[in-house]
């Protein structure tokens, strides 16, 4: 009784409630001219309603139809549960008709709020993650978050998880990662332990159009539901029914386990190439299907942070190959499965590479392989030897350096092991790691190094030219052992500065070259006095003379009386001469 009610008031719903929302914008759209996109249209099974909202600023019941296709289980076994999960495969990103939209989720009743998460698409957004919790008591938005940052790429698989995390708040991830890489966005209090309401769990389609359906030709949900129980675990339903809402003749079609055996239970098939359903038509049953995995290792044993290539295999019971199914790939001591999620091949196999964790004694790693799909349920493991890495010496010459700005300098490395012998063939890459000074931490350009890897030689020695930068500053080039199974490095510091001037850049513009001038100078006028000399031949020397007979001589009168003073030319005193 509850449920025909909520399909006639669907009905009702369907016509009148999609009416033009306001407010909400499309990610990315700006200003008052851009297309408006209210949240993505939903169905809610409600004890109270059914209801929808649209997708587009425009009523679609007057311009075109809306169609629902919802899956619910009946299994009591589902409730009740702390999780609630759905594998969603994306749909093409094609151009919908005007006023258009199509998703595709699940949903669940929690408390007193319902949670709908899943992937939407309308003629504003390309197809896009959302995650939307109702309040049940005045059906008003209590979050509405999408994923816009999130890529959503045709036909892969998109593992949606709400689960309760902490009291009462349930966290919703993506593929493992939290909603919205955001905490904030992901988290939500529902007041509750648990959902218990088996009426309110479900499996969505929608359709809105204004010409021709917006459902893809065909669409693979690989999962359609499962929910964790708080006794643990995920446990997938084993019985659903399916029911339908929208025009007649605009319907589309849907395919289970039941219709197609070869789908893993709880896996839908829908599009419109398929038989339209009837309401109330079983969709899946059976639970998981238990599945055979096995996992081997290319070599038996690893050096530690050497690389292993693992290879998975998954069959059912009778040995047929499972194809398209994702497995898990981890190790217990730490190691790094590089990818760490696999999906298997038409022949059931999948290949990754393990990095083996660095090891001070042999030890043994446990690869753990899972199925994660929640139509399959299978594990296995296997065991590997990890062996101690081998430590790598790596010296420099010279370790220290000083080089002008913009010049160049050459550095060898040499590899040797731990009993100081040389170690050859050995990996490395060489990178600028800081520098500080006039240039600080971040900015300026570091060392360029070339070459900035390369294997050391038959003697274990590797030479590369370090070019300093323009800004002078200290810096640093880290050399590091990269080969497979080895571990090592050394740090070579780089000062770059200008050189202390020298002595004749110092003092030979300025005074060596003036002073040397004049000396020139002095030594060429004394060259060229002696030159002058030469040609006037030798100067005579002066006669003796004896001049004590000088003074004599000047003091007696001379014989003829030249010798006599001089007559005074004084005139008398007075009287007559």
């Amino acid at each position: 009784m509850r449920r025909g009610l909520a399909l006639a008031l669907a009905l009702l719903v369907g016509a009148l409630v999609l009416l033009p929302l306001s407010g909400e914008r499309a990610p990315g759209a700006e200003g008052p001219g851009a297309p408006v996109a209210g949240p993505p249209a939903l169905f809610h099974a409600l004890p109270a309603a059914a209801r929808g909202l649209a997708a587009s600023p425009s009523s679609p019941s007057a311009l075109g139809a809306s169609a629902r296709m919802l899956v619910g289980t009946e299994d009591p076994a589902s409730v009740p549960n702390d999780g609630i999960a759905t594998n969603l495969t994306a749909f093409p990103n094609v151009p919908l008709p005007a006023d258009s939209s199509f998703q595709t989720g699940a949903e669940e009743v929690i408390g007193g709020y319902e949670a709908v998460f899943g992937l939407f698409t309308n003629t504003a957004m390309a197809p896009t993650a959302f995650y939307t919790v109702f309040t049940n008591t005045s059906d008003q938005t209590a979050r509405l978050e999408y994923w816009t940052a999130l890529p959503i790429v045709e036909g892969a698989p998109y593992d949606f998880v709400l689960q309760r995390t902490n009291g009462t708040v349930w966290t919703l991830t993506v593929n493992g990662e939290p909603f919205g890489d955001n905490a904030s966005t992901a988290d939500f209090d529902y007041g509750a332990l648990a959902a218990t309401w088996l009426g309110g769990l479900t499996f969505s389609e929608l359709a809105i159009y204004a010409t021709t359906t917006t459902v893809p030709a065909t669409y693979v949900a690989t999962s359609a539901i499962g929910v964790h129980l708080p006794s643990g675990g995920w446990y997938l339903p084993r019985n659903a029914t399916a029911n339908y809402t929208g025009p007649v003749g605009a319907s589309w079609g849907v395919e289970g386990r039941i219709q197609l055996a070869s789908l893993a239970p709880g896996e839908l098939d829908s599009g419109t190439s398929f038989a339209p359903i009837r309401n109330s038509s079983p969709l899946w049953n059976g639970g998981a299907l238990p599945v055979v995995v096995s996992v081997s290792f290319d070599a038996p044993s690893v050096l530690g942070l050497g690389v292993v290539g693992v290879t998975v295999n998954v069959s059912t019971g009778a040995g047929s190959p499972l194809g398209g199914v994702p497995v898990y790939v981890g190790d217990t001591l730490g190691g790094q499965a590089s990818p760490s999620t696999l999906v298997t091949a038409v022949d059931g196999g999948a290949a990754t590479l393990l990095t083996a964790p660095n090891e001070s004694a042999a030890s043994t790693d446990v690869v753990l392989a899972t199925v994660t799909i929640l139509g399959y349920s299978g594990a296995t493991t296997g065991d590997i030897t990890v062996l101690p890495s081998v430590q790598v010496v790596v010296e420099s010459d010279p370790s220290a350096l000083t080089i002008s700005p913009d010049g160049t300098s050459t550095v060898t490395f040499q590899t040797r092991d731990a009993s100081g012998n040389p170690y050859p063939t050995v990996a490395l890459t060489l990178t600028p790691e800081f520098a500080t000074g006039s240039v600080g931490t971040s900015g300026g350009a570091g060392v360029t190094i070339q070459p900035d890897a390369g294997i050391s030689d038959a003697n274990g020695t590797f030479s590369a030219t370090l070019t300093a930068p323009h800004e002078p500053g200290a810096y640093a080039v880290l050399a590091s052992v990269v080969s497979l199974g080895a571990w090592g490095h050394v740090v070579v510091n780089v000062s770059v500065r200008t050189p202390a001037p020298s002595f004749w850049a110092t003092y030979g513009p300025s005074r060596i070259v003036p002073a040397l001038a004049v000396l020139g100078a002095v030594v060429l006028l004394s060259l060229a006095v002696l030159w002058v000399r030469r040609r006037r031949g030798k100067r005579q020397p002066l006669p003796e003379m004896d001049l004590r007979r000088m003074r004599q001589a000047a003091e007696e009168p001379r014989r003829d009386g030249s010798g006599a003073p001089p007559v005074s030319r004084t005139p008398p005193g007075s009287g007559t001469p």
